[in-house]
Parts: C-alpha cells; structure tokens; sequence
C-alpha cells in the first residue's frame, strides 16, 4: 500500500511548483504542511471504504485515484501545520489556495460538489478532468510560474518614495491623508520600484 507526502514522487514539474508553493506561503507566514502527495490503487481503495463499509467520514468518491495515483502524481494535499489546528481555519486554507491558483494549480475547495479544501492539483486549468487521467491522458508540462511576490508595506512603500522620488515628509503625509492614501503610496511605490 502507497500513501506517501513525498514531494519527489509527484511529476516533476508539478513538484518544482509544489516547492515553489511551499515557499511563497512560508514567505508570507503561512505554516503549511504537504500530508500526502500520491498513493496507489490499494490505499485508494481504503480510503474510499472510509465512510461505507469502514468507520469515519467519506473522505473520497473515487474508488481509483486520479490526479494523486502514484502513475500521475498531479496533486497533493496540504494541512495548516499547526498542532489541533489543521484543518479548522477556513481562511488559512482560502489564503494558501490564493497562493496556489496564481501559479496554475486548481483548488478542492473551488469545487461546486464534495469541496476539497487541502487539496491542490494540476488539471492544466480544468481542461483534463478525473476520467481522462484514468484514461492515461496527462495535461502538458505544468509551466513554472515563479515566486509570487509579496505586498508592498506602507513602510517600504514611503521609504522608497522618499529616498527614489525625492518626496518630502510632508508630501508624503498629504498623500497618506487622501481618502486612498495607502493604495496610492503602495501604487506609486511600486510603480518607481518597478522602474529601477
């Protein structure tokens, strides 16, 4: 029986990704835990059992895994890592998806039936469905989209408006008083930044 959260043993395309996610939500203070990356027909079978002819709740409605078979290895599940906390905050799981789906992976948790919220998978936006993978029929080459950049703090925004944009402290305290004033800072930051 195969369950593993090797990270190794997803395609590898999906796996640099996979650590690519890793680090952005890292980044951006996100504890997160990869709980199981593929499995084999057997342990699919076990699973599926949960819920039906084994005690617990009905954790799956495939019999023969998909995107997590051990021949695809186009998903993985994930956990808040934090101990009696790993799956009961909707928001850890929302922001971390957010992270996932600006690098392609599709989320569990879009799903309109049987949401899924630890899992994330590469369905090349929803054009291979659980049928064709079963099928053998795999999507392209997952494209390696880079490091999802963090949002610009005030602070920094300031900092560099003072020090590239020559602003005068008062100029930036009228700025920052305008109705807008932390979405115009950060913009303006970022448009200078952007520039050198």
């Amino acid at each position: 029986m195969l369950n593993s959260r090797d990270i190794n043993l997803l395609r590898s395309d999906v796996g640099k990704n996979c650590r690519i996610f890793l680090d952005n939500c890292q980044k951006v203070g996100l504890p997160v835990l990869i709980t199981q990356t593929v499995r084999d027909n057997e342990y699919q079978a076990y699973l599926y059992a949960q819920g039906r002819t084994r005690p617990g709740k009905i954790v799956t409605n495939q019999k023969t895994p998909t995107f997590h078979s051990n021949k695809a290895g186009l998903a993985f599940d994930f956990c808040k890592n934090v101990k009696g906390h790993e799956y009961d905050d909707p928001a850890f799981f929302k922001k971390c998806a957010d992270i996932a789906k600006r690098l392609g992976f599709s989320w569990g948790g879009d799903w309109k039936t049987f949401k899924d919220n630890p899992h994330i998978q590469w369905d090349d936006n929803g054009k291979y469905t659980s049928s064709m993978i079963l099928q053998g029929k795999y999507p392209r080459s997952m494209p390696t989209r880079g490091q999802v950049t963090q949002k610009m703090t005030k602070d920094t925004a300031k900092s560099i408006l003072k020090k590239e944009a020559k602003l005068s402290d008062a100029t930036i305290t009228y700025l920052d008083s305008y109705r807008y004033g932390d979405d115009l800072i950060v913009k303006l930051a970022n448009a200078i930044a952007s520039k050198s």
